[in-house]
């Protein structure tokens, strides 16, 4: 799998574009995650934008399937993506 999937109970995952502007954490970073998430569980939910693209928390549910936790999604909020008009290349993040 790259790292723009991930899957979990027969369920793949996809990266939001936007998502993987941000690289992964360092492996260190991510060591202090599995622990902290060993320890307390996932405190920060994993915003979708449909329901099964991750658009914020992609690093939370690389943790969720390493330590076989069940994740908390967060989909009370629809977050859209939408151009702005006339510039093309300009884009909104509206929640």
């Amino acid at each position: 799998m790259s790292n723009d999937t991930l899957a979990l109970n027969n369920t793949t995952y996809e990266r939001h574009a936007f998502s993987s502007v941000f690289p992964l954490m360092a492996a260190e970073d991510y060591s202090l995650l599995l622990d902290s998430m060993r320890a307390s569980g996932q405190l920060v939910s994993i915003k979708l934008i449909e329901e099964r693209v991750v658009f914020d928390g992609w690093n939370r549910l690389r943790a969720c399937v390493d330590l076989h936790l069940e994740p908390w999604f967060d989909t009370s909020q629809k977050i859209r993506i939408c151009r702005l008009w006339p510039l093309r290349s300009t884009w909104r993040i509206a929640i």
